[in-house]
Formats: C-alpha cells, structure tokens, sequence
C-alpha cells in the first residue's frame, strides 16, 4: 500500500507540474500572438487553476478527515472539469442560444459557480465567498428587499446567463486582466527570485542604506518597495522578502514587534508605489480610460509621502535607540554588487520603459522575461539555463498566484450582481444621502467600506471590487476620477495592516516571533500617512499631479516636512526625547503642512520650527551633562 501510495504522490507531484507548465505556456503564447474568444481564453485557466486550488488547499484546515477529504476534492475536481469543459467545448452554441437556456445549462451553470465559491473559500477564506453569496442571493430575492435596494428580482436562469456564461460575470473582467497580463507578471516575478535577481535589489538596498544607523531597517523598507511593486501581493512580499530583513532588523537591535511592523508596512506600500503597483497600475488606466503614465505619475507623490514617513520613524528609532550601521565588513560592497550582478536593473527598466512607451503590460512583461534569461545566462555561468531553474520559476508563479485565481474568479460573482441589479448606482446614492452635502463624511463612510471590503484581497482584485462599489459615490460627489479611484485604492491596500485581518502584519509577526497584535498596532502606527493622505489629495488635488507645476512641488514640499513632523510624534524622539504634548504638536502641525494652503503651511512651519529648536536644545544639554558626567 506504501508503494502504491508513493506512485500516487509523484503522478499527482508530476500533474501538478504539468498544469503549471500549461498555464504558463498558454498565456504567454496568448500574451505574444493574441488571444482566443473569452470562453477559451479564460475558461481554460479557470480550469486549471480550480483543480490546482483543490490540490494544494484541503477542504478542512481544522479538522483533516481523510476519507472527507478524498470525497469533497473528488466532487469539486469533477465539478471543475464540467463546467470548464461545458464551456470551452459548447461556447458557439451557448453563445447562440444566450437568453434561452436550456436546463442543462442552468445545471453546469450552477455547478460552476459553487466550485468557484469553493476555490474562492480555500484560498482568501470566507469573506469573499460570503459576499459573493450574499450577492448572488440579493440578485434572487431582491423583490422582497424593502427600501431603496429593491429590485424586480432575477431568476436561477437569468443569475447563471449573466454569472457563469456572460462576459461581465465569472468570465469578465476580474478573471481577464488575470489572463491579459497578471498571471505574466508573476512569472516575472518569480523568475527574479529564482534566478537570484531578487536578493541582489535586496543586497543593494543594504549596500546603499547600510552606513546609516537605521541601514537594517532602510533596507528592508528599500527592498521590501521594490520587490512588493512587482509581487502584487503584500502577504507574499513579507514571505519573500522578510525572511532575510526581519532576523536582521531584530539583530540590530530593533525590538521584534517593531521590524515585523517595519516589514508589514513597506511590503503593503510596495503595491501603492510606481511603476507597477502590484500590476493595479495597468488596471487603473485600463478602468479609467487614461495614458498608463497619467497614474504612474497621480499615485508618485502620495506614495513618496508613505515611505518618508516610514523612512524617517526607522531612523529616529534607530536614533532613540543608539543603534549603530551594520559593520562595514558585512555590507556588500556597492561596486563589486553592481559589477556582478548589476545587469538585473536591465529587465526592470526594460519593463518600465516600454510601458511608459504605451505598448501592453503583457508584451512588457514578456520583453521583460526574456531579458531575464539573457541576464542570468550572462551572470550566473555555473547554474544558466539549467531546466529545472526554469520549472521550478513556473511551478512556484502557478502556486503562489492561487489565491489571486480564487478571488478574481469569486468576483467576477459580485460584478455581475452588482451589473444586473444597478446596485453599484444604489450605493452610490446611499452615500450621497446619508453623507449629505458633506464630502468628508462621505469619504470616511467610503474609507470604512473600503477597509472591510479590502481585507484579505490581493491587490487587483481588491482595486477591481472597490472600483465598483466604492468609487463611484466619491465621483458623484465631484471628486476627480483618478483621487477617487486612488483614495479607494489606498484603504484596501492597507486593510493588509489594519486588524482585525491586518494578514501582513500576522505574517510578519511569525516569523519575528512576536505577539500580532503587538505587531499590528506598531505597523498601524509607522503607517499612518496612508490612512491620512487620501483625505489630503482628495481636498488637494496638487498631491495626484492636478494643478500647476509650481503649485505641485510646493504641496509635495510642504507635505514632505508635515510626515515627517508626523514620523517624530510617532516616534517620540528626534535630538532627544520628545514630551507627550510635544508629540501632540508634532501631529497637529503634521496635519497643517500637509492640507495645502498658506495660511495652514505657514502655521505648521511656525510649529515645527519652535518645537525642532527646542528638542535640539534640549539634545545639546543632555550631551554636554552626559559628558561632564
């Protein structure tokens, strides 16, 4: 029975492989020679990425009853195989007959959509299948929903038409940008793990901050931004990338909380930096119908905010704390890195330019891909183009890419709903009335909405779900499209943070070993701009690029001084330590310098200023008692 079994493992192990090298080969060909008619292009990874899904995650994590287990992966695996392959091998005759659906079709219709339920649940948890369900069911009994969100009701048909066979449902536009262009990225993304690209921006951060008293820190804040851009996933970036930053911080000296925080934080400001954004970038300019660099250069400035805010609270701990830079001997060394390894910038740069250029994200990501084979076939002679680097990069992007499939597919659930019923509209509107005539009002009930809405989601499905229910009321209200769609954006990003979910901060935590709650309120803490800025682009609309040049530089200017006045209350110390109530005038001038106006900047500056010279006064004695002492 123990051989059996062993054959069995390494079939599955070997399938397993199969259909990651399927996934890959089929949307990188699609992405290079264009793609085929929705049901094909997107039903067949739909199917592969199910049958990945009930593979990797078990039905129970709690309670692991073999024989269940066996029983339910079985009728999901077949439930995944039907519907796929209902839908690739009949989509012309679906196709003919949309709008007169046979029973047939309700049938697989139904199935498909409970086994994307299923896949959604093992991968993100229940949040997301809850409010698919919960929308799938309003669509049904809307007629005896009382008040505003009333609707005349759909039948089982017409659900399974729009969800599981129309191109605004499971099919539309959640699960598309994940077979367009996401998907390629992660391969991307994977291949500078594998191929060591991804420790060389790691050892540069270091090697650029590591004579600096906070370098362990900044390091991790520099490459945890640069890697996290890219991963598309918070949680995944503080697995990547913490593993390394994380044991060096608590090495230092940093307290264990406190690098997790620091972790946590620059892994999940990773997605709200440019070029790329976690891939949120494209979908952004895809959504709002506007040039790739228009967002590139609206989300520059409020993500530069975040990390000078994180940047300066690391180095004033590091200060409070009496820290010393790593050893020089330890350091890598910044000419022999770029000598050895520096070529790894090439596809990075590559991938930027030809997006600014205005060509696909996936013929970027793909011009991109090939520049990293040609760069590690340069650099890594002894391990180039060995075959198993390169299955390994494809398994591992089809694996760590699982729970994006599971929840951009369960969305697709709740954008037919929303589509079907106008309920986007009525959420709008609700906003609108409840808000009143006040716009800060309905920016907190949409910052609410957003956190909750946010928690737990990779980072383009949780753009694309808050995109259509969220943004539209700002927009209603006379918010620019773009600081709208940006405000919404950023509170969904750092519900990655934010308990009682906060999944990068409890990730970070473990492998600090250190309480998650500790660890949570600290990242809230070291985070605060981004639960501060979108209010301020919102009103000021210099911060997202809109207004003149000159009025631009000021407002980033003033706001640069504002977070990291916002750093020291954070902290708590800047020359020496700082008092409560100074703290308290920290935050209050923070606030004036960054909501742009004269009067505000002038009175912010005013503040910081008598408090600066105060605490360096202050310094100096503690230092000349220190050392008469």
């Amino acid at each position: 029975m123990t051989g059996f079994q062993n054959y069995w493992d390494i079939l599955i192990k070997r399938l397993v492989m199969v259909l990651a090298i399927i996934l890959a080969g089929f949307l990188m060909y699609t992405a290079l020679f264009g793609e085929y008619t929705v049901y094909i292009q997107r039903g067949l990874p739909l199917l592969i990425t199910s049958l990945l899904i009930f593979y990797k995650y078990p039905f129970s994590k709690k309670h692991r009853i073999k024989s269940l287990e066996v029983v339910m992966n079985t009728l999901f695996v077949t439930g995944a195989l039907v519907s796929s392959l209902y839908l690739m091998f009949n989509y012309a005759e679906i196709s003919r007959r949309i709008g007169i659906e046979t029973q047939l079709d309700v049938i697989v219709g139904v199935i498909g959509i409970l086994v994307v339920l299923e896949a959604a649940r093992r991968t993100t948890g229940l949040a997301i299948p809850i409010i698919a369900s919960s929308f799938a069911l309003y669509g049904y009994f809307g007629k005896y929903v009382p008040g505003f969100f009333s609707h005349r009701g759909f039948t089982l048909t017409d659900i399974t038409r729009y969800v599981f066979y129309g191109q605004d449902g499971i099919l539309g536009t959640a699960l598309g940008v994940m077979t367009s262009y996401v998907y390629v990225l992660f391969i991307f993304g994977s291949l500078l793990q594998v191929t060591g690209a991804g420790q060389f921006f790691l050892n540069l951060a270091i090697s650029l901050t590591g004579r600096l008293r906070s370098g362990p820190a900044q390091g991790g804040v520099v490459g945890s931004s640069l890697f996290g851009s890219i991963s598309g996933s918070a949680v995944a970036n503080v697995v990547g990338t913490g593993t390394f930053t994380i044991p060096l911080m608590i090495k230092s000296g940093y307290t264990p909380q406190f690098a997790a925080a620091v972790e946590a934080v620059a892994s999940s400001g990773g997605q709200l930096m440019p070029p790329v954004m976690g891939a949120a970038a494209f979908l952004m300019a895809e959504i709002l119908s506007v040039p790739y660099l228009t967002v590139v250069k609206a989300a520059l400035i409020p993500a530069l905010l975040y990390y000078i805010t994180l940047f300066a609270a690391v180095h004033f701990e590091a200060s409070r704390l009496g820290l010393q830079p790593i050893p020089k001997a330890e350091r890598p060394k910044l000419k022999k890195l770029l000598k050895r390894d520096g070529l790894f910038l090439i596809p990075l740069l590559v991938l930027i330019t030809i997006l600014v250029m205005g060509y696909s994200p996936a013929r970027a990501a793909m011009s991109a891909i090939f520049l990293i084979f040609v760069v590690a076939f340069i650099i890594r002679k002894p391990t180039r183009f060995k075959f198993d680097l390169v299955l390994k990069s494809v398994e591992n992007s089809a694996m760590s890419s699982l729970s994006c499939w599971g929840a951009m597919s369960a969305i697709g659930v709740i954008i037919a709903v929303v589509s079907m019923t106008g309920f986007g509209t009525k959420f709008a509107e609700v906003v609108m009335q409840v808000a009143g005539s006040s716009l800060l009002f309905a920016l907190v009930l949409t910052m609410l909405a957003s956190l909750v809405l946010g928690m737990g989601l990779p980072t383009v499905a949780c753009y694309i779900l808050l995109g259509i229910i969220c943004a539209p009321g700002l927009v209603k209200l006379g918010v620019p499209l773009i600081a709208a769609h940006l405000f919404i954006f950023y509170y969904g990003i750092i519900s990655a943070i934010t308990p009682p979910v906060a999944l990068a901060s409890y990730v970070a935590s473990g492998i600090a070993d250190c309480s998650p709650v500790k660890a949570s309120y600290q990242a809230i803490k070291l985070g605060i701009t981004a639960f501060i800025i979108p209010y301020f682009f919102i009103y000021s609309p210099e911060l997202v690029f809109i207004g003149s040049g000159l009025g631009i530089f000021r407002a980033f200017v003033t706001a640069a001084i504002g977070v990291i006045a916002l750093a020291v209350g954070i902290i708590g110390f800047l020359f020496t330590k700082v008092s409560n109530w100074e703290r308290g005038l920290y935050y209050v001038a923070a606030i004036l310098m960054i909501n742009a106006g004269v009067v505000t900047e002038l009175a912010g500056l005013i503040i910081i200023s008598l408090l600066v010279l105060k605490n360096w006064l202050a310094g100096k004695r503690n230092t000349q008692t220190e050392l008469a002492s």
